[in-house]
């Protein structure tokens, strides 16, 4: 399953793009950014495009059935099994500092999912149902990769970001992001 561009209307599938399961982390090198849908009880029953989103921070367990909202770049088959970074609501749509807590940022985590169902779906974006099968809380990558590479990678992520002047939302996605690119050049 993958999705066409609102821009361009092209495509979008993963290209030269190849996703490894790192062992020592129990995720991939590569993790998808998609939206962890959870609805109230009374919200069940109404089709899903029709749901209200609750503002419940849900961290997600192994062994849950959770629905996804995905979008591009996602390109999945049913059955297939992928990564996805689990943060709090408010930090998915408004930045890392809008977190009402530390704990709230010590909940985010790459999660292993595997692709179960899909409830509802267009050419832009669908609803699928996964099942979590492992959970790395962020705060834990430096204890499950080598430090030769975090430390050099996080250290280069983090002072370009710097450099840079991004908002923190972006430094933060950067740095996670340019770790699982080091752990992907390293297990090529």
């Amino acid at each position: 399953m993958n999705f066409l561009c609102t821009c361009c209307k092209q495509r979008i599938t993963k290209g030269e793009r190849v996703s490894r399961l790192v062992e020592s982390a129990g995720v991939h090198n590569y993790a998808y950014h998609m939206e962890w849908a959870v609805f109230d009880e009374e919200e069940i029953s109404r089709p899903i495009t029709e749901r209200k989103w609750s503002d419940r921070n849900i961290q997600p367990i192994v062994g849950d059935k959770r629905i996804l909202r995905v979008k591009r770049p996602f390109d999945e088959d049913l059955g297939g099994v992928f990564t996805n970074i689990y943060e709090p609501w408010q930090m998915f749509y408004n930045g890392w500092d809008s977190a009402e807590s530390p704990e709230d940022i010590q909940k985010t985590c790459a999660v292993l999912c595997r692709f179960d169902e899909v409830l509802w779906a267009d050419e832009f974006s669908a609803y699928i149902v996964v099942t979590v099968l492992h959970t790395l809380p962020l705060c834990r990558l430096h204890q499950v990769f080598p430090e030769t590479v975090t430390d050099r990678n996080f250290s280069r992520s983090l002072v370009s970001v710097m450099m840079s002047g991004r908002s923190m939302r972006t430094s933060i996605c950067s740095i996670v992001h340019g770790l699982l690119r080091a752990i992907s050049a390293m297990c090529c």
